[in-house]
């Protein structure tokens, strides 16, 4: 979904799966850009987080459920599944 290493437009959501190579200032550029919702997944801690523009990023463990919000509405997937 991102397109990673350019910044020219933006985009709605964007997701990461190898989390400990996403920067802090990565999510921040997209976020930045117009980027309403960012998944970092970390399969090393099977957690994601969740970043938006308009709250403090949250992490979600295995037994949470990870949605889209309003950016996809109606997408839910249990946390552990992605990791499966």
């Amino acid at each position: 979904m991102a397109n990673q290493g350019r910044l020219g437009g933006s985009y709605n959501g964007t997701m990461s799966i190898t989390g400990h190579i996403t920067t802090a200032e990565q999510v921040e550029q997209w976020i930045a850009s117009g980027c309403r919702l960012v998944w970092v997944a970390d399969p090393q801690t099977h957690s994601i987080m969740v970043h938006t523009p308009d709250r403090a990023a949250r992490r979600l463990a295995l037994n949470d459920l990870l949605t889209g919000g309003d950016v996809v509405p109606g997408f839910q997937v249990p946390v552990a599944q992605i990791f499966e």
